[in-house]
């Protein structure tokens, strides 16, 4: 099927089908049947499909979008629903737009049993109330070029599930093998006027590789940061900028969750495989490295909450270097096993500290530990004008090495379980 022209249908829908063949059966004689047959099932749109209101689905072996989709609403109530579902791959390429703006924003979902490539604009804005939602997902997932997706909205950000729902734990949403986030893409599930912050994940079974930006932001008059998890359950490349502030609410929250973490001052490397078209595969570390640097930047306008799942890996957190920085948010280092903390970590700001090993994996926001796993060795400063909360399931060791002193600096409260 290829549509190089304009489909309109109004409050209606609008369904574009591609199949290997196709069999037509009289009912009057069952016997007489007509089959047409094709080399390959694939449904290519290069002109307009309007739905204003309404739905529009594209279902084939293979997908490409370069043209317009649009399913807007200017009524009060629910946005329009687009679905383009690929058995084998789904592209949509530069230039490409795809939206489901309204009111409320409406629902957008992009799937493929391999390969899902977005390089255009995918929009579920709410024009008047909360965002909408757009999924991402596929085997191999790739944001490229200046691919953007906007679930934003004037009372409260929508939702972006890009590769995998929270932690890829959700059994109703696709995870992906390996997701790729490029340095030119962007992701908005914004509250523009007043609400919180909307919710996205960026998530991968493998490995993920994010660089460009996230902005989940509070309204301008009310409302809370967002929270947005950018992980790779074996292992992460991040070098993303995310941005959950609230002008007149609370800072929302990062979450990163790979399997064994080193927090050092090298700079973020890669740990092998190759890369082309958007998307990556060969051998990649259990181990990623996140900087110092990479922190500090998140620090601006996030609260920071670095976990390990213990997949792949033992689970650890091992931070190399010390590193002083100045921030009023939150840094929480959550291990499913062990934290060794051999450098200093001084925050001069106001922001609280937080060591959890043994992390049972149920909460970021308040965390628990399974009794009898998990320690906590501390070789070097930890100061904070805020509050220090050290939590282990089995043994907390501070012991400065070389009669080197070793302080703890709390500005508010130090808590040691």
């Amino acid at each position: 099927i290829t549509n190089s022209g304009i489909i309109t249908s109004a409050g209606g829908e609008v369904v574009l089908a591609a199949g290997r063949s196709v069999e037509l059966v009289d009912p009057g004689t069952p016997n007489l049947r007509v089959e047409i047959s094709a080399p390959d099932t694939q449904a290519r749109n290069l002109g307009q499909i309007v739905a204003d209101a309404g739905r529009v689905g594209i279902y084939a072996g293979l997908i490409h979008h370069s043209g317009a989709i649009q399913a807007d609403s200017a009524v009060v109530g629910a946005g329009g629903e687009i679905v383009l579902k690929a058995t084998r791959s789904a592209t949509l390429e530069a230039g490409s737009l795809t939206t489901a703006n309204g009111a409320q924003g409406g629902s957008i979902t992009i799937q493929s049993g391999d390969t899902t490539l977005v390089s255009g604009a995918v929009q579920a804005r709410g024009e008047q109330g909360q965002g909408g939602t757009v999924q991402v997902l596929g085997n191999l997932v790739g944001l490229t070029g200046s691919a953007s997706i906007d679930a934003s909205g004037q009372t409260g950000g929508g939702t972006v599930l890009v590769g995998g729902d929270y932690q890829g734990g959700n059994p109703e949403i696709q995870n992906a093998y390996r997701t790729y986030f490029g340095p030119e893409a962007s992701i908005r599930a914004d509250a523009i006027t007043a609400g919180d912050g909307g919710r996205v994940i960026v998530w991968a079974d493998d490995a993920t590789r994010a660089y460009g930006r996230i902005s989940a932001r509070g309204g301008s008059e009310s409302g809370n940061g967002g929270f947005v998890e950018v992980s790779g359950k074996g292992w992460l490349d991040f070098a993303a900028s995310v941005d959950t502030r609230a002008p007149n609410g609370t800072t929302g929250t990062l979450l990163l969750d790979p399997s064994d973490v080193t927090i050092s001052n090298a700079v973020d490397a890669l740990a092998g495989g190759t890369f082309s078209g958007g998307i990556f595969s060969g051998a990649t570390s259990n181990t990623t490295n996140i900087s110092w640097a990479t922190i500090d930047t998140q620090l601006s306008g996030s609260s920071v909450v670095i976990t390990t799942s213990g997949s792949g890996g033992s689970g650890n957190i091992t931070v190399a270097d010390g590193h002083t920085y100045a921030s009023a948010n939150s840094l929480s280092l959550l291990a499913h096993n062990n934290i060794a903390s051999n450098g200093a970590i001084v925050n001069t700001g106001s922001g609280a500290i937080a060591l959890y090993a043994g992390w049972d994996g149920s909460s970021t926001a308040t965390p628990a530990v399974t009794s009898g796993t998990g320690d906590i060795s501390i070789t070097r400063s930890l100061q904070t004008g805020g509050n220090i909360t050290l939590v282990a399931g089995s043994d907390i060791t501070i012991q400065p090495p070389n009669n080197i002193p070793l302080n703890i600096v709390a500005g508010g409260t130090f808590t040691a379980n």
